[in-house]
């Protein structure tokens, strides 16, 4: 049981920080580095397995649920942005079912500030994307809350 809360605690705090530099580029352009995402995933399983001797059967469970997060969140928004599924199956990967969490916590939070949407823009936005979401910064929201209550929860 220790082993799978170090693997949380590690996968947490890497896609928090992996996510503000997402939240930042989301804000500035409305555009994350899909590739980027795609290496991180693949580097943060890569040191679960070989760093925190995770269970097999722990990262396969953490990885097909992750990819099938994004491929829902991707079949509901294929419209808009491929990023924000990724950025969905990322923090599927990384937290597995309690990926919901951040992910409810940065929709809540998107929804209620609506009106800060073009507000969230930067200047090299183009009018047509000012009225879109910085889901970014909302999933990097909801992670790093995440993050800090599950820290103050596991250790006190």
């Amino acid at each position: 049981m220790r082993t799978e809360l170090v693997l949380l605690e590690f996968n947490a705090c890497a896609m928090t920080l992996l996510l503000a530099f997402c939240a930042v580029t989301d804000i500035l352009y409305r555009r994350v580095s899909e590739t980027g995402l795609i290496a991180f995933t693949v580097f943060m399983l890569i040191a679960d397995a070989a760093w925190l001797h995770a269970a097999w059967w722990l990262l396969l469970s953490m990885c097909l649920f992750g990819i099938g997060l994004g491929a829902l969140w991707w079949c509901v928004d294929h419209g808009h942005a491929l990023g924000d599924a990724e950025m969905v199956g990322l923090m599927g990967v990384g937290l597995g079912l309690l990926a919901l969490v951040p992910l409810l916590i940065g929709l809540v939070a998107a929804l209620v500030s609506r009106p800060l949407w073009s507000v969230l823009a930067g200047p090299h936005v183009s009018t047509e994307e000012r009225d879109l979401a910085p889901l970014g910064f909302y999933f990097f929201f909801g992670t790093a809350l995440t993050t800090a209550i599950f820290l103050v929860v596991v250790r006190p």
